[in-house]
């Protein structure tokens, strides 16, 4: 199980980490012009985008702790230690892009795609 586990997590962060940033470049691609513009754009994103997801990585490895029968079976600490820590990332970044600017919200690209993905994995799960 922990094999598996381990597997989703890397999986779910890798696979997040390609749509995202093929979602923002074909963003600031159409939304911005003149090529330093777009330069410096895409520069500052892909380093959001790269401490975005290792935050959601690191937030996640108590995914991990489903290896321990006990919380493997039990139907609220299963969701809990599994989703805890990327929906705290996900409300965190909610709250500043929410307190600073909503011109902000492709910010929270990454985090919905990885929690999409890792719901996809979550189901995938062999049932205890």
């Amino acid at each position: 199980m922990f094999k598996i586990l381990l597997k989703n997590l890397f999986l779910t962060t890798v696979l997040s980490f390609v749509a995202t940033s093929v979602l923002f470049t074909v963003y600031y691609e159409s939304m911005n012009g003149g090529l330093e513009e777009r330069q410096a754009l895409l520069i500052l994103f892909a380093v959001a985008d790269i401490v975005q997801h290792l935050l959601l990585f690191i937030f996640s490895l108590p995914t991990l702790f489903l290896v321990k029968p006990t919380i493997l079976t039990s139907k609220i600490q299963r969701p809990l230690f599994y989703f805890g820590g990327a929906a705290l990332v996900t409300l965190i970044t909610l709250v500043s892009v929410i307190t600073n600017s909503l011109t902000d919200i492709p910010l929270l690209v990454p985090n919905v795609l990885y929690l999409a993905i890792h719901t996809v994995f979550y189901f995938r799960l062999p049932k205890p």
